[in-house]
Formats: C-alpha cells, sequence, structure tokens
C-alpha cells in the first residue's frame, strides 16, 4: 500500500513539475521533475 501511494505521489509530483516548467522555464522545476521521474522508476521496479 505504501508503495502505490509513493506511485501516485511521484507521478503527480513529475506532472505538476513537467507542467510548472513548460510554464516557466525555471531550471529548478526541471531538476523536480528529473527526481520525480527517477523516484518513479524506483517504486515502479520495486512495485513488482
Amino acid at each position: 500500500m505504501g508503495r502505490l501511494a509513493g506511485l501516485c505521489l511521484a507521478l503527480a509530483m513529475a506532472g505538476f513539475s513537467g507542467y510548472m516548467f513548460l510554464r516557466t522555464g525555471d531550471w529548478v522545476a526541471l531538476l523536480f521533475l528529473v527526481g520525480s521521474l527517477a523516484y518513479t522508476l524506483f517504486f515502479v521496479v520495486h512495485y513488482r
């Protein structure tokens, strides 16, 4: 259950960070997007 919650939160953060990067072009939002995608990959690999 906790892994699924982590996956959902990481996906939500990646979506928000991507939206903010496209809207503002800020490099910090891009950094958060990359980090969120890394967490998403982590949760996907370990959720199996």
